[in-house]
C-alpha cells in the first residue's frame, strides 16, 4: 500500500513538471502574440513567416485552489492500462512515467521523426507494424532531435543544426482527406535554436496524460481521429519558413480492426516527397524571402486531386479536394486560350501555323485577346476560389496587392496549374466580345507598368459588379513574384538544398547553347544582343551538342541559355542544340555526368517551334535539369513560342537577373515590358524555381 502511494506521489509530480514545460510554452507564445499586436498595433502577429496556431490554441481550463488540486492529485486513478489493439511499442508500469527522449549527441545529425501514439500514453510511439483502429482517437506527432524509436520516417532526414538560424521558427501544418483521418488543430511551430536544440515555440493540441517533461518541450501533437472505413489513409505534414513550404511529408496508416497481429512489414509510415531544403542552412532558409501564399496540388491516388493552401502566416489555410477532371479542365481552358491569342487555333501547334503577333500589335487586338485571356483566367479563378473560400472571397482580398507566390511540385506531379493566368478582378463572362473594354487607367499609363496602381492592387474597375472592363493586372502573372520550384527528390545523390541565392561577385557568366537549324533566322541577331548586354567576356558560345556538353561540365555559368526547338520522342523530352539532329534529354546529363556545385546554374529554355514540349511532358527535363544536374531552377513555357516573343523575353529577363532582381519579379517585369508593346503572350512563361532566387 505504502509502495502504491509512493508511485502514485511520483506519477503527480512528474505531470506536473510536464505541464509545467507546457505551460511555459504557451505563457511564451502569448508574450510573442502580445508583443507582436503592440507592434502592430492591434493586429496578432505570430513570428514572421510561420503559421499562426489555426485552433491550435489548448482549451483553457479553469483553475483549481491549491487544496481542491491536492485532492485531485491525490484521488487520481492510476492510467487505464493500454488496450492490446492500441499496439503501443512497450507498454510502461503503472508506477512508471515513460523514459524520456535521448539528448542529442555533439556529432549527431537531428532528424525529422514522425509518428503515432495512443492517448493514453502519448509518451510512447505506437508500434509501426499494428494498424490504427477505425474511428478511435489518436495523437500524430512530429519531433526533431536525436532518431525514436518507433519513429515512421521510412528515411529518417538529417537535419545539421549548426547552420540553423538562431532562434529560427517552423510552422508545422497537417492536412487530411476527405473522408480520412479527422484533424482537432492543423497548425503549431517549432523554435530552431542555434545551440542544437528543438522545442515546441507553439503546440497544436496537448495530450492530458502527458508525463514525460522532456516530451512535453520536444514533441508536437497534433489529436486525430482514424477514419471509420477501413483501409490504407493519409495525412499530409508540411514544414514551412516565412511561408515558403521547405518539406513535405505523406504519411500512410492501414486502418483495420484487427490492431492486435504484428504485420510483416510497417502499415504506419511517413516518406518526404517534397523538399527544398533537408538542411535547414541559415543561409538557404533566408534567401526564400516571405511568400504570402503557397499552394500544393497534390494526386491522391483516386482520381482525386488534394489542394493544401496555406497563406499570411498561417492564418490563411484551406484543404480541399478536387476532381482529377476539373484540374485538367483548369489546365486545358488556359492553354486554348494562350494557343488562340498566339497562333488563331486552339488546338497544339503544328507546322504552318504562324504567330499572329509577328508584326506590331494595335490596341484592339490586346483588347480582344486580353479579353479572351481574362475570361478564361477569371472562370479558372472561379472554380478553384468558389471551393477554397466558399463565397468568402477571403484569397482575393489577401492576394490584392504584389505577393510572392509558390506552387510545389511534389516528385510525382506532372499537372502544372497556370497561375499566371489566373484573373481575379470581377468580370462577367458571358458578355459579347465586342461589349468589353480595357480599363482605361491602363491605357493612360506612361512608365513602367510595375509602379502603375493597377498593378499595386488600385485599379478602379477591380470590384465593379457586373464589370465587361477588363485591366491586365487582375492576372495574377502581371501582378506576382510567382515560382514553382520542384522538389529535389529523395534519392541520395539528390542535393541537399535548392539554393534562393547564386553567388556572382561581379557580372553573370551565361553559356547560350543553340540550335543552327536555318529555320531560326533570329538568332544571331539575338546572340549578338545578349553578348552585348552581357558582356562578351562573361557569354560561353556553343553550336555543337559535343561542344555544349563540354561546358555544361565544366559547371562555370550562372545561367545556361538554351535556343532552339524542343519535342519529345518515344515519350521523351529533349532541346534540339546545334545540327537539326542533335540532342539533349534528361539521360543526357546522367551520361555525361553533368553535376554542378557552385555555381548551380539557372537553365533557361526557350524552345521555339515546339512540338507537344508542354509542362507535364517538360517536367520530366525540368526535374532533370535540377536533380541530376543540381541547378537552381528552369524557366520554361506553358505553350510553344515563336522568335520574336523569345528573343525579347529573354533580353529583357537576362537584363533584370543581371541586376540582381529576382527570378520572380525580373519575370513580371519581362512580361510587363511586353505588355507595353500591346503583346501579352509573356503569359506563356513558367518558373521552375524560387521566385525568390537571384545573383548574390
Amino acid at each position: 500500500m505504502a509502495n502504491a502511494v509512493k508511485d502514485e506521489k511520483k506519477r503527480a509530480v512528474l505531470k506536473q513538471r510536464a505541464m509545467r514545460a507546457i505551460a511555459d510554452i504557451q505563457l511564451r507564445a502569448q508574450m510573442e502574440q502580445l508583443a507582436g499586436r503592440q507592434r502592430t498595433r492591434g493586429k496578432a502577429a505570430p513570428p514572421a513567416g510561420v503559421p499562426s496556431m489555426l485552433g491550435g490554441v489548448p482549451r483553457k481550463k479553469k483553475k483549481k485552489s491549491a487544496a481542491k488540486k491536492t485532492k485531485a492529485t491525490a484521488k487520481k486513478p492510476a492510467p487505464r492500462k493500454q488496450s492490446p489493439k492500441r499496439g503501443a511499442a512497450k507498454p510502461r508500469p503503472k508506477s512508471r512515467a515513460a523514459p524520456p527522449t535521448e539528448q542529442l549527441e555533439a556529432d549527431q545529425p537531428a532528424v525529422v521523426n514522425l509518428g503515432f501514439s495512443d492517448p493514453t500514453q502519448p509518451d510512447y510511439p505506437l508500434v509501426k507494424d499494428r494498424a490504427l483502429a477505425p474511428g478511435e482517437t489518436y495523437y500524430f506527432w512530429l519531433e526533431v532531435g536525436s532518431e525514436v524509436r518507433g519513429s515512421i520516417s521510412e528515411t529518417p532526414t538529417a537535419l545539421p543544426l549548426e547552420h540553423l538560424p538562431r532562434e529560427a521558427t517552423l510552422g508545422v501544418m497537417l492536412f487530411g482527406n476527405e473522408g480520412g483521418f479527422e484533424l482537432k488543430a492543423v497548425a503549431g511551430w517549432l523554435r530552431l535554436h542555434a545551440d542544437g536544440t528543438v522545442d515546441v515555440a507553439t503546440p497544436a493540441d496537448v495530450p492530458e496524460d502527458l508525463f514525460n517533461e522532456h516530451v512535453a518541450r520536444q514533441r508536437l501533437f497534433f489529436e486525430v481521429r482514424a477514419p471509420r472505413t477501413p483501409g490504407i489513409h493519409r495525412l499530409r505534414c508540411c514544414i514551412c519558413f516565412k511561408g515558403a513550404l521547405v518539406q513535405s511529408y505523406d504519411i500512410e496508416a492501414l486502418v483495420d480492426e484487427d490492431t492486435s497481429t504484428r504485420r510483416p512489414e510497417a502499415v504506419l509510415r511517413s516518406r518526404m516527397d517534397y523538399t527544398l531544403s533537408s538542411t535547414l542552412g541559415r543561409q538557404t532558409l533566408d534567401s526564400y524571402g516571405e511568400h504570402r501564399l503557397t499552394i500544393m496540388l497534390n494526386d491522391n491516388g483516386k482520381g482525386t486531386h488534394g489542394f493544401r493552401v496555406m497563406g499570411e502566416g498561417g492564418e490563411y489555410y484551406r484543404n480541399r479536394t478536387f476532381d482529377g477532371q476539373e484540374v485538367q479542365d483548369i489546365v486545358e481552358r488556359a492553354r486554348r486560350a494562350l494557343r488562340r491569342v498566339s497562333w488563331g487555333s486552339d488546338q497544339p501547334w503544328k507546322q504552318g501555323d504562324g504567330y499572329l503577333y509577328e508584326q506590331d500589335a494595335q490596341r484592339s487586338q490586346l483588347t480582344s485577346d486580353l479579353v479572351r485571356l481574362a475570361i478564361a483566367g477569371y472562370r479558372n479563378y472561379d472554380v478553384i476560389a468558389s471551393r477554397l473560400d466558399e463565397g468568402t472571397g477571403t484569397l482575393r482580398d489577401l492576394m490584392r496587392t504584389p505577393a510572392t507566390v509558390q506552387l510545389a511540385l511534389k516528385e510525382t506531379a506532372r499537372l502544372v496549374l497556370p497561375l499566371a493566368l489566373l484573373y481575379d478582378h470581377t468580370l462577367d463572362t458571358d458578355g459579347d466580345p465586342s461589349e468589353y473594354t480595357l480599363c482605361d487607367t491602363f491605357t493612360r499609363a506612361t512608365g513602367n507598368l510595375e509602379e502603375h496602381p493597377c498593378f499595386l492592387g488600385d485599379c478602379p474597375h477591380r470590384d465593379t459588379q457586373g464589370s465587361r472592363v477588363v485591366c491586365p493586372s487582375g492576372f495574377w502573372g502581371y501582378r506576382h513574384q510567382l515560382g514553382i520550384p520542384p522538389t529535389l527528390g529523395s534519392t541520395t545523390e539528390s542535393p541537399a538544398e535548392l539554393p534562393g541565392v547564386l553567388e556572382c561577385a561581379g557580372e553573370p557568366n551565361v553559356l547560350i547553347s543553340v540550335s543552327t537549324d536555318p529555320a531560326m533566322r533570329e538568332r544571331d541577331d539575338h546572340v549578338r544582343a545578349l553578348t552585348e548586354l552581357l558582356k562578351k567576356d562573361n557569354v560561353t558560345y556553343a553550336e555543337t551538342r559535343k561542344a555544349i556538353i563540354g561546358h555544361l561540365r565544366s559547371a562555370r555559368a550562372h545561367v545556361v541559355y538554351f535556343y532552339g526547338h524542343g519535342g519529345v520522342d518515344d515519350g521523351v523530352p529533349y532541346m534540339q542544340v546545334g545540327a537539326p539532329n542533335e540532342r539533349i534529354s534528361r539521360a543526357t546529363l546522367r551520361a555525361e555526368k553533368v553535376v554542378w556545385s557552385n555555381p548551380r546554374a539557372l537553365v533557361f529554355l526557350n524552345g521555339c517551334h515546339t512540338t507537344n514540349l508542354e509542362p507535364e511532358r517538360a517536367i520530366e527535363l525540368v526535374s532533370g535539369f535540377v536533380q541530376t544536374a543540381r541547378g537552381s531552377g528552369v524557366i520554361g513555357t506553358e505553350i510553344t513560342i515563336f522568335e520574336p516573343l523569345a528573343t525579347f523575353f529573354a533580353e529583357v529577363f537576362m537584363t533584370e537577373l543581371a541586376k540582381r532582381t529576382t527570378v520572380g519579379e525580373s519575370i513580371r517585369r519581362a512580361r510587363l515590358r511586353l505588355l507595353e508593346k500591346w503583346n501579352p503572350l509573356g503569359l506563356v512563361y513558367v518558373p521552375y524555381a524560387l521566385a525568390s532566387l537571384r545573383l548574390s
